[in-house]
């Protein structure tokens, strides 16, 4: 992924919605290239304790003992 720097504070809405369309764009692109079997897994600290989810965020599974 590239990294942005220096990037100047838009002046004005035009100038702001130019940074972010192109912007945006790229995001959408690099977040479509991601497989959904590996959004899916549930390999992150749930919010409950003793639980995992997924990145999407879309179940929780059982307690990890």
């Amino acid at each position: 992924m590239e990294v942005v720097k220096n990037m100047a504070v838009p002046a004005n809405k035009d100038e702001l919605l130019k940074a972010i369309n192109p912007n945006f764009d790229k995001l959408i692109k690099e977040l479509r290239s991601v497989p959904l079997a590996i959004v899916a897994e549930c390999g992150m600290e749930g919010h409950a304790k003793g639980t995992q989810m997924s990145v999407a965020n879309r179940r929780l599974s059982g307690r990890v003992e």
